[in-house]
């Protein structure tokens, strides 16, 4: 039976395959990584800023992953028909707070309010704060001064895009993840012909695992061709 908008879900359900085995690390991301890594050591938090599709999820998922039962995870655009206060309620109880999407409440300052609140929380219990939005706290036009400060207060992080080489490794390891054997060939054939982004690849993954189940053929470019995702 589906949620009232008084009733909010018990757990966010992760991503197994988002973890850190499966990121793809670049020279361009390994200081954002070391510090989510070593998040205990950050007296207050982190907030990281990238376009959709640059990653955002999966390293926010990665850190769950790794801090298993310590942390909570709040995805924004999943929460926003919810009551701000009850998807924040002690929240500030777990090691570490992990909130994803803030760009979904940026136009509402009940949200802001609440996540303000929880900011003073999470600093007097000593919970870690993870943040990810589309844009550095400075570009926040329109929000509460006060929050804006706070996630100034941060360590401030850029995540830039996926080149081709990077979206091809990512399209590697996670195909590999669902026990499918891909060759360079599939591979160059898939990365000519997909859209690139990360989004496309997760998508186009999907699609690959049900149809090599359904068919039960292995990967290649005959099959591929017969599901006819480029016509």
């Amino acid at each position: 039976m589906a949620a009232t908008p008084q009733q909010i879900p018990l757990a966010i359900r992760l991503d197994e395959e988002a973890s850190w085995d499966n990121w793809v690390s670049r020279p361009v991301t390994q200081s954002l990584e070391a510090a989510l890594q070593q998040r205990a050591d950050q007296s207050a938090g982190i907030y990281l800023w990238g376009k959709a599709g640059s990653g955002r999820s999966h390293l926010l998922q990665a850190v769950c992953l790794q801090a298993q039962h310590e942390s909570r995870y709040l995805p924004l655009s999943l929460l926003t028909t919810y009551p701000p206060q009850a998807v924040f309620e002690q929240a500030e109880l777990s090691e570490v707070i992990v909130i994803d999407d803030l760009e979904s409440i940026s136009e509402s300052r009940p949200w802001q309010e609440a996540l303000f609140h929880l900011f003073n929380r999470a600093l007097h219990s000593g919970a870690t704060l993870v943040i990810a939005g589309d844009a550095p706290p400075q570009q926040l036009g329109g929000w509460l001064p006060d929050l804006q400060s706070r996630l100034g207060s941060l360590l401030v992080f850029h995540l830039p895009e996926y080149d081709d080489v990077a979206l091809r490794e990512l399209f590697v390891r996670r195909i590999q993840c669902r026990g499918i054997v891909v060759s360079d060939e599939v591979v160059n054939y898939v990365m000519t012909r997909t859209e690139r982004s990360p989004r496309a690849l997760m998508a186009l993954i999907d699609i690959i695992d049900q149809e090599t189940l359904i068919r039960g053929r292995s990967l290649s470019i005959p099959l591929l061709r017969d599901i006819n995702l480029w016509s």
